[in-house]
């Protein structure tokens, strides 16, 4: 979790985290260290937190191939990690994820207990719009479009798989339903 002055930050890794954290700096909100970022928040923790989601299927398509089983030091995403690391490609992992851990997507989300959360689809608007809520002036609040999306897979190409993203809707449904994701 990092601290801002007016508010604390904590994101599931593969979901816009580094492009947030970006958007934060040229805004003036301080520099941040990477290196806590995506550890939720203690059970006692009840401040001011902010969040990312992105669809589940998206997000396990981006762990996949992005960190291919490789853990993040954080236990409620590298869950996950055996499953990516003995896949063959994505969807195998995807297959597994259902048949083994269908919701763990929205179960790493929910861990997060954050009191906005932003969606990735969604950027950069609403990152403008939060900023602006805690006072950032409209102006200083659009550099964030002069900011490109960071850690973006280069070159890992996937097709979606139609089918499996039905499922994991499915799987996915309470998340899926909060933040509109069909």
């Amino acid at each position: 979790m990092i601290k801002y002055d007016k508010f604390h930050f904590a994101a599931p890794p593969r979901t816009g985290s580094t492009y947030f954290i970006k958007c934060a700096s040229i805004c003036d909100l301080g520099d941040a260290q990477k290196s806590v970022l995506h550890q939720p928040p203690s059970m006692e923790w009840d401040g001011y937190l902010v969040s990312l989601v992105r669809h589940p299927y998206d997000f396990l398509c981006s762990y996949y191939l992005s960190l291919k089983g490789g853990a993040t030091g954080v236990y409620c995403v590298d869950v996950l990690c055996n499953y990516a690391r003995t896949a063959n490609d994505v969807d195998e992992f995807i297959a597994l994820y259902l048949r083994y851990c269908p919701g763990e997507v929205g179960r790493i989300f929910n861990r997060y207990r954050a009191t906005t959360v932003l969606r990735l689809e969604d950027f950069s608007w609403n990152v403008i719009e939060f900023f602006e809520s805690l006072g950032i002036k409209y102006s200083i609040a659009m550099r964030v479009n002069d900011i490109t999306p960071q850690n973006v897979r280069k070159g890992l190409v996937h097709i979606e798989n139609k089918s499996q993203k039905k499922q994991v809707v499915f799987a996915e449904r309470d998340i899926c339903d909060r933040y509109e994701y069909y």
